[in-house]
C-alpha cells in the first residue's frame, strides 16, 4: 500500500494539491504494479479566454501504476514508474461579460484519460516501511478536447509504501 501526498505545479503557474493510494503487487524483484486513486482540489484554474473562470477544480483520476526499480538491495533505491487511467474531473465555469458581471454559471463534470510518468527513490527503513519522494509529469484529463480543461504539470510526491503481508 503507497499512501502519499501531491503538489503539482501547472505549465500555467498554477498550484494543485492532492493525495492518492496505491494497493500493489509486487511481481519480480525489480517490478511492482498496482491499482491507485487520488483526489486533488485547487480553488481556481487559469483559462486563455478572460471571459471564463474555472473554480473548485477537482479531478478524481483512478489508474493502473508501475514502478520499476533501477537499482536492487541498496538502502536507497531509484525507481520509474508510470500511471494511465481515467479520470473525472469536476469544477464550476463562470462565464463573464466585459463588465465582469456573470452571465452563466454552470456545474461541470467531464472525463478523460490519465497519465503520469517520472522518477523517484524509495528509501528503505525496515522490511515494512520505506519512504519515498517522485518527481513525475502528470496530465489530469488527456481528452485531444482543446475547449475542455486540462491541467498538466510537474508533480512532487512524498509518501510511504507500507508492506502488508510477505515480501
Amino acid at each position: 500500500m503507497v499512501p502519499e501526498a501531491h503538489h503539482l505545479r501547472s505549465t500555467h503557474s498554477q498550484t494543485i494539491y492532492g493525495a492518492s493510494v496505491m494497493v500493489g503487487y509486487r511481481i519480480n524483484p525489480s517490478l511492482a504494479a498496482g491499482i491507485g486513486c487520488e483526489i486533488s482540489y485547487t480553488d481556481s484554474l487559469f483559462t486563455h479566454d478572460r471571459h471564463t473562470r474555472v473554480l473548485k477544480f477537482t479531478p478524481i483520476p483512478i489508474y493502473a501504476e508501475a514502478r520499476f526499480d533501477l537499482i536492487r538491495n541498496s538502502i536507497v533505491t531509484p525507481y520509474l514508474n508510470l500511471a494511465a487511467g481515467m479520470s473525472f474531473i469536476s469544477y464550476e465555469r463562470k462565464r463573464l461579460d466585459n463588465s465582469g458581471s456573470t452571465l452563466d454559471d454552470k456545474h461541470i463534470c467531464q472525463n478523460g484519460f490519465f497519465f503520469k510518468g517520472g522518477l523517484g527513490l524509495l528509501f528503505h527503513i525496515n522490511n515494512s516501511i520505506s519512504p519515498s519522494i517522485n518527481a513525475s509529469f502528470k496530465g489530469f484529463h488527456m481528452s485531444g478536447n482543446p475547449y475542455e480543461i486540462n491541467p498538466h504539470g510537474v508533480t512532487i510526491q512524498v509518501g510511504v509504501v507500507v508492506i502488508i503481508g510477505n515480501r
